[in-house]
């Protein structure tokens, strides 16, 4: 290769590299598909950082609430103003997160108290799958907000910039250009989470939604012991410990569960040896649904995983907080 087009040829990579990421950065900026820069972007998407949002919204409002609803996308289903019914006085904001446990909850309170928030009352929603060390991988739409992680704003600006978003801010766009949003987030009012998409179809056929979203049935055979990991009750600690110094007043319990769900293949002598040690740390006022029988039916979820406001408004009336 001549000294001429080897020239040529380092020109036209470093113009091409240049321009991809050119295309990169305006494509995060205007699509925005972890909903970080709010520039040019809809509220619709699949995939916004629920830790950035929540927490930013809170730090632009501060006097606005005064009580907390901390856990994982399970929570994020709760409607806040449920519980004006059962705690009058209070406001309540849903700071549950996808994938959210003991540790995001504590790390979350903890930058908004230091940065001003006065917080009277909180809801710990606990799963099981928690404490047998099912965490979802960490993706850029679970990166904490800069105040509860301690990263500067212009490394973290920098690097939603910078990302390879395509397959999320094509779903973006699809999402936006549907008239039938399947999750709708409300950052902006009481930051609860709806399947909109599911509750229709729900409304059209509920037999059919049952038939399609729900598998064999498990059998007693299927369950064993499990071993429970230590480090998250640890985190519970750490939580309440918090929860105790600031005093605050909490409502910890554990979910609900479908039989089909985390519990699937747990045999109940582990579920209560679980509620025995959460019980040992929380004390007595830990709330467990767990074995609920009237709580397992199909109808009351959506999937395995996550229950209907039906049974979400059982639980809250079901709530006990702490003096």
């Amino acid at each position: 290769m001549t000294e001429i087009s080897w020239k040529t040829f380092s020109n036209i990579i470093i113009f091409t590299a240049i321009v991809s990421v050119v295309m990169i950065i305006c494509l995060n900026l205007i699509v925005d598909p972890y909903r970080v820069f709010n520039v040019f972007s809809t509220s619709n998407g699949y995939t916004p950082n629920e830790r950035y949002n929540k927490v930013d919204y809170l730090l632009d409002h501060p006097a606005r609430f005064d009580g907390l609803l901390l856990g994982s996308s399970k929570i994020g289903l709760f409607d806040p103003r449920l519980l004006t019914t059962t705690r009058p006085g209070i406001n309540y904001y849903n700071l549950g997160v996808f994938g959210g446990d003991s540790k995001d909850a504590t790390q979350m309170l903890k930058a908004l108290l230091d940065n001003g928030l006065e917080i009277k009352e909180v809801v710990v929603g606990l799963d099981v799958g928690t404490f047998m060390g099912l965490r979802i991988p960490t993706t850029p739409a679970y990166k904490h907000h800069p105040v509860v992680s301690g990263e500067p704003d212009w490394l973290f600006f920098s690097h939603y910039m910078t990302l390879n978003s395509l397959l999320h801010s094509a779903l973006k766009l699809i999402q936006s250009s549907s008239d039938q949003q399947e999750i709708q987030f409300n950052f902006e009012h009481g930051g609860h989470y709806q399947l909109s998409a599911w509750d229709k179809d729900i409304e059209n056929n509920h037999e059919a939604y049952i038939s399609e979203h729900f598998g064999r049935s498990v059998s007693e055979q299927d369950a064993h012991n499990v071993p429970w990991i230590d480090d998250r009750f640890d985190e519970v600690v750490e939580l309440k410990k918090l929860l105790d110094r600031k005093g605050i007043r909490y409502s910890f319990f554990i979910h609900p569960h479908h039989p089909l769900g985390d519990i699937k293949q747990v045999s109940k002598a582990s579920l209560k040896q679980l509620e025995v040690r959460l019980s040992a740390i929380i004390g007595g006022d830990l709330v467990s649904f767990l074995g609920r029988e009237d709580m397992e039916s199909d109808k009351l979820y959506y999937e395995p995983k996550h229950y209907r406001p039906i049974l979400i408004r059982q639980v809250v009336k079901s709530l006990v907080f702490s003096r």
